[in-house]
């Protein structure tokens, strides 16, 4: 139920003992005072729903909240949640969606407090549509965001879909993110289903970035979790631990081109559990990697520096230095180097021209970069959160202020004009013909002309556009 404060002519609080929130509504309601504000606060509790604009900022809730329609959370909306407070959607879905320059803020009403979580369940009710949460930033939870899908009884098989995109984590108590797949009970057969994406996400002073379960009674519980491109920081947990009990059904999980510094655990996980862990770097983990049981040997392609551990419960094969890679450096059988990736500095995880990493990822086509920059080198990933086919999504929408004009005296252009739209590779020679000296300049999505600007001083060039797979 949502509660609009407006036309206040006067506050007045004759008790400084009020509660925290309703010390907040008074203060909130006070912004109304003198005209000053047409619209101070939207306040909200009990069942809710439907879509939440920016202009009834800052929806404030003041009790735990119940879904009984779908909610739409539209960008720029700020969000205070009370102290240890809930928002749960059972069998209706949460979208909140902002964009790269209007975000969505989700946070405490009382910055000393944190609030519970945000809970997206399906079990009882099926859900028909995916969750998505992005360019949104949570802050002062205890998880911020909790999915958890069931199988209710016999024949009743239940899946769940989340989008987590473009999002930042900070001072989560618990987790970022819990994520449950449960199975039906004995004698009522009924299997479950998760699937949560994970991309571009960025997780900083929490404790565990996401916690994984699966399990079950006679039916059983399943997942298929996917980590791409996401940045992990100052983490007093892990940064992906996968935990099963009871009826786990075997689980498949990616962990790709993503960047962890200075987390207690890197990635944990336990059979039936079949981690693949590739062109990631570690770096200040009191331990990289963890498993137990004889699968998540998928690791390859990984640049390991400076932790206490890289391996644990892997056999020695793992981390034992005996080939190169295909930039040369020394390289255990799988291709996993440790090397000091040479990040641009201590809080900013670009890498740095010289990096190792750079073209040290997986060198098949399904993994090239996108975009360069923030990718570096050739089409061939680079190992960390900026390389591989999410590299672009890390790239926000220039202001205005950034705009600036050529000088035509100092630049020469080359325009592409693509036959078909497709991801083209733009590379130069000295000489036409010269079919074994083609350098790449960059690569990038086309759909229309395009002009590539060269410095002057460069020399005579010739071009070519490759439509790339």
């Amino acid at each position: 139920m949502r509660t609009p404060i407006s036309n206040i002519k006067r506050i007045t609080i004759l008790n400084a003992q009020l509660p925290p929130l309703a010390l907040i509504a008074c203060l909130y309601g006070a912004l109304a005072l003198g005209g000053t504000s047409a619209h101070a606060a939207t306040f909200e509790a009990g069942n809710i729903g439907g879509t939440w604009a920016a202009s009834g900022n800052p929806y404030i809730v003041t009790d735990n909240c119940t879904l009984t329609s779908n909610l739409i959370i539209q960008p720029g909306v700020v969000l205070n949640i009370g102290s240890n407070l809930t928002i749960t959607a059972n069998g209706f879905v949460i979208q909140a969606v902002g964009t790269p320059t209007s975000r969505i803020t989700i946070q405490p009403a009382v910055s000393s407090q944190s609030w519970n979580t945000i809970s997206v369940t399906v079990g009882s009710v099926a859900q028909a549509a995916t969750n998505f949460f992005e360019y949104c930033d949570f802050t002062s939870a205890q998880t911020a965001i909790s999915l958890l899908v069931f199988a209710p009884g016999a024949g009743l098989n239940r899946s769940m879909f989340a989008e987590i995109v473009n999002c930042t984590f900070t001072n989560c108590s618990a987790q970022a993110i819990y994520a449950e797949s449960v199975g039906a009970p004995p004698f009522q057969g009924g299997d479950s289903f998760l699937f949560p994406g994970v991309r571009n996400c960025a997780f900083n002073s929490t404790s565990n970035g996401c916690l994984m379960l699966i399990h079950g009674g006679q039916g059983a519980g399943h997942a298929s979790p996917a980590f791409y491109a996401n940045i992990f920081q100052n983490l007093t947990g892990a940064a992906l631990r996968m935990s099963a009990n009871g009826n786990a059904a075997s689980s498949h999980a990616t962990f790709i081109n993503n960047t962890l510094v200075n987390c207690r655990v890197g990635v944990s996980a336990v059979d039936p559990w079949d981690a693949q862990v590739e062109a990631n770097a570690f770096v200040g983990a009191t331990n990289a990697l963890i498993v137990s049981g004889s699968l998540s040997r998928n690791v390859e392609y990984n640049d390991f520096y400076a932790n206490a551990t890289n391996f644990t419960g892997y056999p020695g094969t793992y981390g034992s230095v005996v080939t190169v890679n295909g930039n040369g450096t020394p390289s255990d059988i799988l291709y996993n180097i440790f090397q000091n990736p040479l990040f641009v500095s201590a809080t900013d995880v670009h890498l740095g021209g010289g990096s190792p990493c750079i073209d040290a990822g997986p060198p098949d086509a399904a993994n090239y970069d996108s975009c360069l920059p923030p990718s570096l080198g050739s089409l061939t990933n680079d190992i960390g959160a900026y390389g591989g086919p999410n590299d672009c999504q890390w790239i926000a929408t220039a202001p205005l202020t950034n705009i600036f004009n050529l000088a035509i005296a100092k630049y020469v252009g080359v325009t592409v004009n693509p036959p078909a739209s497709g991801h083209y590779r733009l590379e130069y020679a000295p000489a036409v013909g010269n079919t074994n000296n083609w350098t790449q300049i960059t690569n990038l999505i086309l759909s229309a002309p395009f002009t590539y600007y060269d410095p002057v001083g460069v020399g005579p060039r010739f071009y070519r556009a490759v439509l790339l797979p």
